[in-house]
């Protein structure tokens, strides 16, 4: 409609994933919809904004350019074919999980790896150790191409299967990635009335230790490689049972499945994962509650959730009787406390994230320096793209028993960006555990404390590492910035209407001032031409950059005070986990803290973050520099803010919507997570910024000084 109101008869998008980035941003039922325009859309694709170019009406070179896109596209099918036929053959490859032992090489250190399959290509400088496990990627001839599972050696390449006769390696049933039933550790605890949490993070840190050794032994059952899901295929086989390619067994796709599948299959599942004794069973479903889905006590957005209370066949108090079952979104016509939701299941497949937390919870949590919740078991398909991961469920206090809880006992769930509704204590006191699980995280990390697990389990598959040293200052040219501050004057507008027009009875009285309203517009149109520099500049310190929790806020923790009255805390939901800098985890996780707070508390967050990262072994960061990289990325971080409006408030709660609502509790958007999520952020952001204003900082000179000492145009 836009177009033609200015006179062109046609919007093309350039390509196969800017027209499906575009679909999938309108919904799913648009996707489908566009498959009748005559796009293959078995690739989804991401991008910052699709490419377009505005056809004129009445114009004779139309229908020549038509012809030339046209082929255009028939190629881009063709080379698409192409890249998901080898996608798929290494996906079923892995799948197969074809595994080989080394057993030649004995008297020499192992066997000859080469970079190609030629015997005269290139040797590499160490060789496969004699007991390595490996899996076959391609058999030519007598050569074969690997991925190794256990022992050393170079990560992949071309090894002989036969020499002078004699095998050189073998195939084999045995697996990598020993089950937990192969773990044996004892420790005993401190007695709970005297425990504190000291003594945890010490028994934490010997647990750790031990797994560390177990895993470096048994090695890691890599997932296959993620590939982009044909979403029409999917629309057919998103409720449908198929092996997963940990344990090979059949797992539900429902929790309707699940209970249908009952104690029989969970009694398999967890004999498969080594979790449950094989003398011992599940004998019966107790009880199966499926968590809400919408509303103000939401269980998230990542997929459908219940608690499971099961009975053994033999009581055992190492095993837990009370389980949390997390699967992913529907793509059926149900409801969304129903599990279904086709938008936010279409754009996690599309990603990697719930196969990072499934190896996460199954290789990592032991080895971790805080708990976690127990696996039990976890699988995945990647043709369906249905996953399952069923862990110890945390058992949260009532949501009124913060004050009575005892040493120990799990505090009421922190709902996603109700803090105020805790304790006052808590809602600051949970950003510092949060700080310090993050810290000890990261310095874990750098010590190399996970090495001996496969890169890609600490995230690298879905951000590759970096290249220091970056470039800086960036090269930006005078006239691209002018470009970008042009650029966010719709965003001005849009936040305006939203904060200062149809919203503003949900933001506090005081974000009305005017003198308020007109900073705010200033500081984004100052900003707007800065932020990439913002962003390379906390990049620039390879110190302030490991492993971190991708989402770490009050909702994805949860918290229990010691015998001592100190409070600590454990972490949930590792979908996203990677390496990255410690200011965008930060940015995530301060997010839903209430804004006044956060002025006041930034400052000695970093200081303690950075005091943590030191004491577990990380090396040296600035609280000054990381609070400066924080500080200049919520300057530059408020068109963010606004672009939220249009792609994930108005979507659930219309714009016309909005002036009749009185209170950001009012059930009509506080039910609606996504919508609730970035209209709480909003709200906090002003509130943020209006603190540190009435506190004299004024975030435009601070990044006009920025900009003087870092010689930016």
């Amino acid at each position: 409609k836009e177009a033609r109101t200015l006179g062109y008869g046609a919007v093309r998008l350039k390509s196969a994933s800017s027209a499906v980035d575009f679909y999938v941003r309108m919904g799913f039922q648009e996707v489908a919809d566009a498959k009748e325009q005559d796009w293959e859309l078995q690739e989804l694709g991401f991008t910052s904004a699709p490419e377009m170019e505005l056809l004129p009406l009445q114009m004779e070179e139309n229908e020549r350019k038509a012809a030339e896109r046209a082929e255009c596209r028939e190629r881009e099918k063709a080379e698409h074919k192409a890249r998901q036929a080898q996608q798929l053959r290494r996906a079923c490859e892995s799948r197969e999980m074809d595994v080989f032992s080394i057993v030649g090489g004995e008297d020499k250190g192992g066997i000859v790896v080469r970079v190609g399959q030629d015997l005269k290509s290139e040797a590499t400088a160490d060789r496969l150790s004699c007991g390595a496990l490996v899996q076959e990627l391609q058999v030519q001839g007598e050569r074969l191409q690997y991925r190794r599972l256990t022992g050393s050696g170079p990560e992949s390449g071309w090894v002989s299967t036969q020499l002078k006769g004699k095998d050189l390696l073998v195939r084999t049933d045995e697996q990598p990635g020993g089950s937990a039933a192969d773990f044996v550790w004892e420790d005993e605890e401190v007695p709970i009335e005297r425990r504190t949490a000291a003594d945890d993070f010490a028994r934490l840190k010997r647990l750790a230790a031990a797994w560390r050794d177990h895993v470096g032994k048994a090695g890691c059952q890599m997932l296959p490689a993620w590939i982009r899901p044909d979403m029409m295929k999917l629309m057919f086989c998103w409720n449908m049972a198929a092996p997963g390619a940990w344990y090979g067994l059949d797992f539900p796709a429902t929790i309707e499945h699940l209970e249908e599948a009952g104690p029989a299959w969970l009694t398999q599942a967890l004999h498969k994962a080594g979790t449950l004794p094989k003398t011992n069973s599940v004998t019966k479903f107790v009880k199966l509650k499926r968590l809400p889905l919408s509303g103000k006590h939401c269980a998230g957005g990542a997929g459908a959730k219940a608690f499971l209370t099961v009975e053994y066949e033999h009581s055992d108090p190492a095993l837990h009787t009370e389980l949390f079952v997390k699967l992913p979104w529907g793509m059926g016509s149900g409801t969304i406390d129903e599990g279904h939701n086709q938008k936010w299941r279409i754009i996690i497949s599309s990603s990697s994230d719930e196969s990072q937390e499934l190896t996460i919870y199954r290789y990592m949590g032991p080895m971790l320096p805080f708990r976690i919740p127990k696996y039990y078991y976890a699988d995945i398909n990647r043709d369906t793209t249905n996953w399952i991961l069923i862990t110890e469920r945390i058992m949260f206090l009532p949501r009124d028993g913060a004050e009575s809880a005892a040493p120990f006992e799990v505090l009421p769930c922190a709902s996603k960006y109700l803090d105020f509704e805790l304790p006052l204590q808590l809602q600051s006191g949970m950003y510092y555990k949060i700080m310090r699980a993050q810290a000890r995280l990261a310095a874990w990390d750098k010590a190399g404390l996970f090495d001996c697990l496969p890169q890609d389990i600490r995230g690298t598959d879905m951000i590759p590492e970096k290249a220091w040293p970056l470039p800086w200052p960036m090269k930006i040219t005078a006239k691209r910035r002018e470009k970008l501050k042009s650029d966010v004057q719709p965003l001005k507008e849009l936040l305006t209407d939203f904060v200062w027009g149809v919203a503003s009875k949900i933001f506090p009285e005081y974000i009305a001032d005017q003198a308020f309203r007109d900073y705010v517009m200033k500081l984004m149109e100052e900003a707007s031409p800065y932020q990439q520099d913002v962003q390379r500049y906390a990049c620039l310190d390879r110190n302030q950059y490991a492993l971190q929790h991708g989402n770490l806020q009050g909702d994805n923790a949860f918290f229990w005070y010691d015998s001592q009255g100190e409070l600590d805390a454990g972490l949930i939901d590792w979908g996203g986990a990677s390496r990255k800098t410690f200011t965008s985890a930060m940015l995530l996780s301060l997010a839903s803290m209430e804004g006044e707070l956060l002025a006041q508390h930034e400052a000695e967050l970093c200081k303690f973050f950075c005091q943590e990262y030191a004491a577990e072994g990380g090396p040296e960061v600035s609280p000054d520099r990381l609070l400066k990289n924080y500080r200049l990325s919520r300057a530059v971080g408020v068109q963010g803010s606004a672009g939220l409006v249009t792609a994930s408030i108005y979507p659930a709660v219309e714009r016309d919507v909005w002036p009749s609502i009185e209170d950001k509790m009012d059930p009509r958007c506080l039910d609606h997570w996504e919508c609730r999520c970035f209209y709480f952020q909003i709200i906090n952001d002003m509130k943020y910024l209006y603190q540190h204003r009435q506190d004299g900082f004024d975030f435009c000179e601070y990044l006009g000084k920025f900009r003087q000492e870092e010689n930016l145009t």
